[in-house]
């Protein structure tokens, strides 16, 4: 890791620009599910919860703050 700020360092390797890019898209795909779990999960909380629809309503707006 060191070599990558210091190239004097001896016997050190950086990784191939091709590893870089393809675990940039892993990290961004994972991101992405997240961010999606997180949007749709209040729904499927609330779906069969027995309330008021107007208060399902609202805590469902409260728990998709997380989609933000």
């Amino acid at each position: 890791m060191a070599y990558t700020w210091d190239k004097s360092i001896k016997g050190g390797a950086c990784k191939t620009l091709s590893q870089i890019i393809i675990l940039s898209y892993v990290v961004s795909v994972v991101n992405i599910i997240t961010d999606w779990v997180c949007a749709i999960m209040p729904a499927v909380i609330l779906w069969d919860i027995q309330l008021r629809r107007g208060l399902k309503i609202s805590v469902g707006i409260l728990l998709g703050m997380g989609a933000l």
